[in-house]
């Protein structure tokens, strides 16, 4: 929220209409203020740059979030998107990307980092949001550092051992399997 004073461009409100966005100083800090929600969706909201989306690409997606309520609420990270078949009946949809740590009142800021890939879906939408479901639809949400990092960018190629290369036809799929999503994984 360090950008452009008190106007919060170009974070937005998706939700409720009476919903209320702003920034909130705190000594060299600012960040963004929530409140009057009345649904668990109504979310800061940021458009992401289609230009800038690689299909397969890993990102990972950061931000400190306080909920400001009397019980340990739940944070869902979600993109909203307008798929390239949308009708009037499903305008758009969402992906969820992942869950942050519980907040309250009690447990203060939350540090959220999730991990997740631009698959083809994205890639072919026409626009996408970045949001947040919190589960107690009431409370005043704060959110402070969010950002994308690109964590690995999708793979090019696949060298394969001399000796085994012959096993496969010209043209033959390779199936590769593994438990991360990191090239640095064996």
């Amino acid at each position: 929220a360090e950008g452009f004073g008190t106007y919060t461009y170009p974070f937005t409100v998706r939700g409720n209409k009476d919903a209320d966005l702003s920034i909130v100083e705190d000594g060299d800090n600012k960040y963004f203020k929530l409140q009057h929600r009345n649904k668990p969706y109504t979310s800061i909201d940021s458009e992401v740059i289609m230009g800038c989306i690689q299909e397969y690409s890993v990102y990972e997606l950061s931000a400190r979030v306080f909920v400001d309520s009397a019980e340990p609420s739940s944070i869902m990270a979600k993109l909203n998107f307008v798929p390239e078949d949308a009708t009037e009946e499903v305008p758009f949809l969402y992906s969820m990307l992942g869950y942050c740590p519980e907040s309250s009142s009690d447990i203060g800021w939350v540090d959220c980092k999730i991990p997740f890939m631009f698959l083809e879906k994205h890639a072919k939408a026409s626009s996408i949001g970045l949001g947040f479901i919190v589960s107690d639809e009431e409370a005043v949400v704060y959110y402070d550092d969010l950002h994308f990092t690109v964590v690995n960018h999708p793979t090019d190629t696949i060298v394969v051992d001399g000796e085994v290369s012959e096993c496969w036809g010209v043209g033959a799929d390779i199936l590769l399997t593994s438990y991360s999503m990191s090239p640095d994984d064996d």
